[in-house]
């Protein structure tokens, strides 16, 4: 509902109409209070004034007025109307100043209090409610507004409608209550949502076109980007959107800097992004051009650029001709084919590409400037590295944008569990992409870019490298042996130049192109496809040896050896190796068949050569293999001998060392004591597994040397059976001890961890003892007792853990040591506490502050259980006993608001005093009606009143007080009859039917105490007070004070024996003097219970004569004690915790342990048992 400037303005006149300040009759009369209510008056009347001032003018009225109600309502002279007319006019004025609730609640008031002035009120709430309504028609309209789509074309979401709406809301309540001020700061936040929303979703299609279009680096400044969408000016930057209600959240410190350093990576990175693409780009140009220019489309011939060196000198080479051909045969297959290794006696090529590390190429190796085509390779390597590392680190920023979106509601403050965050929604949809588009965001757009300019670099050397091999295989089938080697050679280079350009673009990245791997190095020479050249000089080798088939070895020294040690063994075994390597390196020409070499070689050999070679061969092979095998027998058996020396007692060796570590098993899992207890040594546990381990290490070292030898040597070696069962034991040595090897290593772990607990724990108890030494020294027993409970505790954790006799013994020596002096310290203090405790609570009973008093008897009590749990003291008991009786009387006589009756009583009480008043205006006005009337309502009130609260002061005094203005001429007469009616009933103890005699005089005391309220002095009820309190237990009967004077003399003696205690001759008579001194002390406290002093020095004696205080148990009963706990609260094994309780409980020390005695008190009336 849209309300013009006109309108609002004839509505509130109409209000002000409604809410017309009336005149009320007593402002004619002047006085103080009349000039402040005519000050509220005046300015809620005034006219020219803006809203504002209105507003601030109604506020004061209503500060002026609450303060004149106040005033009222303590006056009695006021009347009703009087009241009425100022509440009226506070409500009026708390409407004007716009607080409707405060207003209403004002008017509510009037409706109950003033009954004659209940419609006018009533009607002044309407108007109150039409407010309201107007507030409730914005609202609607606000919330059909936001239900409103920003891309509708027809009807979109309005933002400044929304925000003109909640201007017009906050105007009618500028100071709201909380749910209202909430209602629209939420509303506010859901209109700025709304235009957020739009914005991203503006971001997002517009990307998304523009990666359509293949035009990715826009994309990513569009992500970046707000300005030319946010028209209005509220971003510097898509990053900001929901940022300010992402804070309001209350994320930590910690969390809002991973947040910022996310998005400083990303801006700067993406930034880096774009202009590297410049550098990227032109230096795949200048390599399109370079590539053409050395390898032209229409270059049919690859041989031709092989020769030439183009090639080489373009990728970074610098060797030409049959050099290079003869190094890259070497790097693919090494010599004969098989691959460069220091296994097989051959060093890499030092110039060879490692294509196993990105940009290592010898694209980048040697850059001399001289070629353009080489810087070009260089250029080209360099920027798409620098490309392809900026990629990277934008998808690990992807990647931490969703982590961060994640953990967000464990990093929140204010927000409820599981709740999102629109903000973190936003940057993971611009960083990582929205979820409706697959790979796109910053990511995906950057990820999109580099993989087109590799298919730029690739769309290049791909049929290069496939034209250069259909040549290859075209010699190959021509049988064109010399040139096939060399042919392949730029297949070689082009291949890892694309394999380098591949794995720039793969490093580090999820996005794999599949198939580029067999794609790229299809291509790369097969180990076996060496030059025809190559094949011809091993042919060539072969018939210059063709004439040594004779070859012979004088071997029989090595047969005759007779090792006596390992050392001699080997010494045989390594000689007859030589010999066996000297032979198989002289016979190498001869030890490769022609089926070795490639099939479309072997089919060119003439038949002539073909022959020699294989009976050569033949020949040869024969002859070695003859020398061979004595020579292989011979090296075996000493091999074995060796081994044999090694192999020492291994599986003996290991049998202890499994013996060992069960010990120690033993010694970790606990071993139980003959009292049942379960001592733990993880020290020598950990000291045993330790020295096993050592031996089960040296035991698998030289097993495994053992068998690693054997696994290294020859097959001829290694296969022999001997050899063969060797390792087979060996290897289940190593297989068992690396068993032991592997559980050894946690319980190493747990011993150590439970050494080190044990050895922490006894640290700390080591120090809370200072502490606690500390303490005691201080008298500070709160402190002592922590500091010596954590003692105790960290001692009995540590010998849990770890069992040590020695510190045991140190425990039990500091715990009886200082529980003796922290026993004396609470006594001290708890005597001290108690006799404070008494005096306060004495105190507070004489000043009629009975709830603090028994507060203070109960502390006291507390004490007393500490300093002499088994004796009651009589002079707690009698004042309990004491202030309880003036209690319960209080309670009766006055009403408190915790009473659960308040609500109720106190309702008839101000009903029925609200009656009196008006009764006693009407009679001073001589309205008899509205006297009677009044004096009606207001007995019927009390009766209400004496129901429930029968003793109640204030009933009597307003029963009075109608009597009073019943029959003012005879009230006297009344008042006497009064007097004589209760001190009789009370002579004769006359109760009524159900009324108990204490309730009886409670109520005649308080008859009794309003009749001298209104009369005081008069002898008779001061005199009949007095009895009652007497009977009531509140006051001190004769008897009673003659037994006080009594213990006043006992007292006085007992402190002549106290005194001359510290002058007797010997221990003994010191000890005879005190206990007379405690025998009188007692009687004086007996005669007379409220003798405080004489409860004080009853305790003086006793702390003199010795009480000790159980303040701990020795180890052993602790742990007892934590098995019955544990038995009775957590294993409902009831007759073992009696069991253990009662063993403890033999023990007197024991005894004077409160935690014993609870445990042992809650078992036995649980079970029915008698405590004796």
């Amino acid at each position: 509902m849209n309300l013009c400037a006109g309108s609002r303005k004839l509505i509130f006149l109409i209000l002000l109409t409604l809410f017309a300040v009336r005149v009320p009759g007593f402002l004619y009369a002047g006085g103080v209070s009349e000039e402040r209510y005519g000050q509220a008056r005046s300015l809620l009347r005034e006219r020219n004034l803006e809203e504002e001032g209105r507003v601030e003018n109604a506020r004061e009225a209503s500060r002026i007025l609450r303060g004149l109600l106040e005033d009222f309502i303590t006056q009695p002279d006021r009347s009703d109307s009087e009241i009425a007319d100022v509440r009226m006019l506070l409500a009026d004025a708390l409407f004007q100043a716009k607080e409707y609730n405060a207003s209403i609640e004002m008017l509510t008031q009037v409706m109950a209090f003033h009954p004659q002035r209940f419609d006018e009120a009533e009607q002044k709430i309407g108007v109150i409610r039409n407010v309201r309504s107007e507030y409730n028609t914005l609202l609607n309209s606000l919330l059909a507004e936001l239900r409103k789509d920003p891309n509708d074309p027809d009807d979109p979401f309005d933002e400044e409608e929304a925000l003109e709406i909640i201007s017009r809301m906050e105007s009618l309540f500028p100071d709201p209550d909380p749910g209202t001020a909430r209602q629209i700061a939420d509303n506010k936040a859901r209109v700025k949502l709304a235009v957020d929303r739009g914005y991203r979703d503006r971001i997002i299609e517009q990307a998304h076109d523009l990666i359509l279009q293949g035009e990715y680096l826009a994309a990513i400044d569009r992500y970046l980007t707000i300005d030319d969408i946010d028209e209005k000016g509220f971003y510097t930057r898509s990053f900001d959107l929901q940022r300010e209600e992402f804070l309001a959240t209350g994320p930590g410190d910690l969390y809002l800097n991973q947040v910022d350093n996310l998005l400083s990576s990303v801006t700067e990175t993406s930034r880096s992004y774009i202009s590297q693409a410049d550098e990227t780009g032109g230096s795949i140009g200048g390599f399109s051009g370079e590539f053409a220019r050395i390898f032209p489309p229409d270059s049919s011939d690859a041989l031709r650029a092989s020769e030439s060196g183009n090639f080489q000198v373009f990728l970074g080479g610098n060797q030409s001709g049959e050099a290079a051909s003869e190094e890259n045969t070497t790097a693919i297959g090494g010599e004969n084919g098989a691959p460069a290794t220091p296994e097989n006696g051959q060093e890499p090529d030092e110039n060879q590409p490692d294509i196993d590390v990105p940009g290592s190429a010898r694209a980048t190796a040697q850059l001399a400037g001289a070629y353009s085509g080489e810087e070009a390779v260089a250029a080209l390597y360099e920027n798409l590295s620098i490309q392809a590392a900026l990629r990277e680190r934008l998808v690990q920023s992807a990647q931490r944008s969703r982590e961060l979106r994640e953990i967000f509601p464990s990093n929140v403050s204010q927000a409820n569990p599981g709740d999102d965050s629109e903000y973190l929604l936003y940057l993971q949809q611009f960083i990582h992409g929205p979820q409706q588009y697959d790979n796109e965001g910053i990511r995906g757009a950057a990820e999109r870019y580099i993989r087109e300019q590799k298919t730029r670099v690739f769309d290049l050397i791909i049929p290069r490298i496939q034209e250069y091999a259909d040549q290859s295989d075209a010699l190959y089938a021509a049988e064109e042996y010399a040139q096939v080697s060399q042919s392949l050679v730029p297949v070689q280079e082009l291949s890892v130049l694309g394999f380098q350009i591949w794995r720039i673009y793969t490093e580090g990245s999820n996005a794999l192109l599949s198939g580029l791997t067999p794609e790229v190095m299809e291509y790369v020479p097969p180990e076996d496809e060496i030059s025809a050249g190559d094949i011809l000089i091993t042919l060539r080798r072969l018939a210059g040896r063709l004439g040594l088939a004779s070859f012979a070895l004088d071997y029989r020294d090595l047969e005759g050896l007779n090792p006596l040690s390992a050392q001699e063994a080997l010494s045989a075994y390594n000689s007859g190796l030589d010999t066996l390597r000297s032979l198989d390196e002289f016979s190498r020409p001869f030890a490769a068949s022609l089926d070795s070499l490639p099939g479309r070689l072997f089919e060119d050999i003439p038949e002539e050569i073909s022959t020699r070679g294989v009976s050569a061969v033949e020949q040869h092979d024969s002859d070695r293999d003859r020398i061979a095998s004595r020579l292989r027998t011979a090296v075996t058996g000493y091999f074995n001998d060796y081994l044999v020396f090694r192999q020492e007692d291994a599986p003996q060796r290991l049998a202890e060392a499994v013996d060992q570590i069960d010990v120690a098993n033993r010694r970790l899992e606990g071993i139980e004591q003959d009292n049942g207890l379960i001592y733990y040594y993880p020290e020598d546990a950990l000291q045993a597994y330790t020295d096993a381990l050592d031996e089960l290490e040296n035991i698998v070292n030289i097993s495994r040397d053992l068998n690693a030898q054997i696994d290294s040597s020859p097959d001829f070696v290694r296969n022999a059976a001997e050899l063969r069962e060797l390792q087979n034991v060996s290897s289940e040595v190593i297989e068992e001890a690396r068993q032991e090897i592997d559980e050894l290593e946690p319980k190493i772990s747990i011993a150590s961890r439970q050494v080190d607990e044990a050895s922490d724990l006894l640290q700390d108890a080591r120090f809370a003892e200072q502490e606690t030494r500390s303490a005691i020294a201080n008298s500070q027993y709160e402190q002592a007792q922590s500091q010596f409970d954590l003692m105790i505790e960290s001692y009995d954790d540590s010998l849990a853990i770890q069992a040590d006799a020695d510190i045991r013994q140190e425990r039990e020596n500091l715990s009886d040591e200082l529980g003796e002096e922290i026993g004396d310290l609470l006594v001290r203090i708890s005597t001290d506490r108690k006799r404070e405790a008494l005096a306060s609570a004495k105190e507070s009973y004489d000043d009629g502050d009975y709830a603090p008093a028994l507060n203070f008897l109960a502390d006291a009590r507390e004490y007393h259980e500490v300093i002499s749990p088994d004796e009651p003291d009589p002079s707690i008991e009698y004042l309990e006993e004491l202030i309880v009786a003036a209690n319960s009387l209080a309670q009766e006589r006055e009403l408190s608001e915790t009473d659960p009756l308040y609500p109720t009583v106190s309702s008839y009480l101000n009903l029925a005093s609200s009656a009196v008043s008006r009764a006693r205006a009407a009679a001073e006005r001589g309205d008899d009606q509205t006297l009677r009337r009044n004096i009606s309502s207001a007995e019927s009130n009390l009766v209400s009143v004496t129901q429930l609260k029968p003793s109640n002061f204030q009933a009597e005094l307003l029963r009075l007080e109608l009597q009073r203005l019943q029959n003012p001429d005879d009230f006297q007469r009344y008042f006497n009859d009064q007097v004589d009616e209760i001190i009789q009933d009370v002579q004769e103890e006359n109760t009524e039917p159900g009324q108990s005699l204490q309730q009886f005089r409670e109520v005649s005391l308080t008859r009794l105490e309003a009749l001298d309220e209104i009369s005081p002095g008069n002898s008779r009820i001061t005199s009949a007070i007095q009895q009652l309190e007497v009977d009531l237990g509140i006051r001190e009967s004769p008897q009673e004070v003659a037994n006080r004077n009594r213990s006043e003399n006992l007292l006085s003696q007992a402190r002549q024996f106290y005194t001359s205690a510290s002058a007797a001759g010997s221990e003994q008579e010191a000890v005879n003097r005190l206990e007379n001194a405690l025998a009188l002390a007692e009687d004086a406290q007996q005669v007379y219970p409220a003798n405080l002093q004489a409860g004080n020095l009853i305790d003086d004696i006793l702390y003199e004569l010795g009480r000790p205080t159980t303040v701990s148990l020795s180890s052993v009963d602790s742990s007892l004690l934590e098995q019955a706990t544990t038995d009775w609260y957590v294993n409902n094994q009831q007759v073992r915790a009696r069991n253990i309780v009662d063993q403890l409980w033999q023990d007197e020390e024991n005894r004077r342990y409160p935690p014993l005695r609870e445990l042992r008190e809650e078992i036995y009336i649980s079970l029915g048992l008698p405590l004796n």
